[in-house]
């Protein structure tokens, strides 16, 4: 009776460790996220983290702390969207959402799949770095024989080293020249076009013909294929430099408060091609701006020279004064759409119309005009000779 109750235990645990793999293998996971910690700018995260089913994808920024950014993985209970005066927090569901949120919009365009780029894996799902391709690029994951070990390197390559079925059968003679001119033993090698699609092993995906490796005689024999491919020597990567800084974008604040202002530099100059490294720097640069207090009403004009009257060539000024105002500035006759008389200066730092060796063509009426960005006032002075 014991024998009995022994096996049917085993046999239940053996059902159930089956359920658990094929659960595992029928994809129940969580997200993949970018997990970064205090970076200037998502664009310079290469780093994901593949999360667990009960967990979401976040993004955090903290203006007092230079706007740092936090993005990773966070538990559904513990995440929450919300926004203060200088923290702001956004979570998201779905592969690689975080890369936006918490206003945070301005992303390097992306031209080609983002594609794991790691090199000597033991597994081919291990790897945590991925790089933006470019868009005559696509993901390819080859399997290489380095003596007795089995390795896995994931790259961006160009399109035309990847055939229309997604697999490259490489027969015994191609292996064996090949094997000649590296030091290693490509098994198999495998491209898709989606994003994150590269961390699969390629012997493990419709694999009818992928070459099989004899350990003990290290010779390959390849199954019948309906095409056998010739393996393409890799492209040489590039590697990615940065482009010129953009514009600073405008203060969010027109008046009574410092905001920050930012600017976006682009890896593109050029883009990683072929595996190459990604570019290594900031890629946004922020600044404060500093703004002048709201304005409550239209400036005042506290005080206005009288009305002048002097004799041809005299040296002249007239004085106009304002308080909250944005700028002052004078008008005068003859001159609409034109400048004032040669004998004639603004001098704006001071307010001050000035005369040198006044005329007869210099008499009329002159207005003083103060504004800002709650209206105008206007004040009226006559100039005349004796």
């Amino acid at each position: 009776m014991n024998i009995i109750r022994l096996y049917a235990m085993f046999i239940l645990l053996f059902i159930t460790l089956t359920l658990h793999v094929i659960c595992s293998i029928s994809g129940d996971r969580g997200p993949v996220c970018y997990s970064c910690q205090s970076v200037s700018d998502i664009s310079s995260c290469s780093t994901v983290d593949k999360c667990n089913k009960q967990q979401v994808c976040s993004i955090e920024t903290d203006l007092l702390n230079a706007g740092k950014l936090n993005l990773g993985c966070k538990d559904t209970n513990n995440c929450s969207n919300y926004r203060t005066d200088f923290t702001c927090s956004s979570c998201c569901h779905g592969d690689l959402c975080n890369n936006k949120g918490c206003d945070i919009k301005e992303m390097p365009p992306q031209q080609g799949p983002i594609c794991y780029t790691c090199h000597d894996q033991y597994t081919a799902n291990e790897c945590s770095q991925v790089t933006h391709c470019a868009a005559d690029e696509a993901c390819m994951l080859a399997r290489v024989l380095t003596g007795d070990s089995v390795m896995f390197n994931g790259y961006c390559v160009n399109k035309f080293v990847c055939p229309s079925d997604e697999m490259i059968a490489v027969g015994k003679r191609e292996l064996e020249t090949y094997r000649k001119r590296q030091d290693f033993t490509l098994d198999c090698m495998k491209c898709c076009y989606d994003n994150l699609c590269n961390d699969i092993d390629c012997n493990s995906v419709g694999n009818t013909n992928a070459p099989v490796i004899d350990k003990l005689t290290s010779t390959a024999q390849t199954r019948t294929v309906p095409t056998t491919m010739v393996l393409s020597t890799l492209p040489r990567p590039v590697d990615g430099q940065f482009g010129s800084w953009s514009s600073w974008t405008p203060c969010p604040y027109s008046c009574g408060k410092d905001g920050i202002q930012h600017r976006f530099r682009h890896c593109d100059n050029p883009t990683p091609q072929n595996g190459g490294n990604n570019c290594i720097g900031p890629r946004i640069d922020t600044q404060f701006c500093h703004n002048n207090p709201c304005c409550t009403g239209p400036p005042v004009i506290t005080y206005i020279d009288k009305d002048t009257f002097a004799h041809a060539g005299d040296f002249v000024t007239i004085h106009c004064n304002a308080t909250h105002a944005d700028s002052i500035l004078w008008e005068g006759p003859k001159i609409v759409g034109h400048q004032f008389p040669d004998n004639v200066e603004v001098i704006s730092g001071a307010n001050l119309l000035v005369f040198s060796g006044i005329a007869h063509d210099n008499t009329g009426i002159y207005r003083c005009v103060a504004q800002n960005s709650c209206g105008v006032t206007s004040r009226y002075v006559k100039v005349d000779l004796i």
